[in-house]
């Protein structure tokens, strides 16, 4: 992969792959409602700036059960992900 680093924390790195045209969110640590929905709108800004349709979402590396953020990212986070211009996401 040729990445390219956007954005960096102790609970997501976001990177976007110019030969393949998506980016890659790589999720590490301990999550919560908060941490997820901080890197899930800092996705979406990279999402929109990059004019990018597809996201490799990588959470091997979590190390808490994030269960109580999946409510919000279904019904909230999928549909602005959806609108701003989301095709694939794996």
């Amino acid at each position: 992969m040729a990445l390219r680093l956007l954005h960096q924390d102790s609970s997501i790195t976001i990177s976007y792959d110019y030969q393949h045209d998506w980016l890659y969110a790589n999720w590490t640590g301990d999550q919560s409602l908060e941490s997820v929905q901080a890197g899930c709108l800092r996705l979406l800004d990279h999402l929109r700036f990059e004019r990018c349709s597809k996201v490799l979402n990588d959470n091997r590396e979590v190390t808490s059960m994030w269960s109580d953020a999946s409510e919000w990212v279904g019904a909230t986070w999928f549909p602005m992900m959806a609108d701003a211009g989301l095709e694939y996401f794996a």
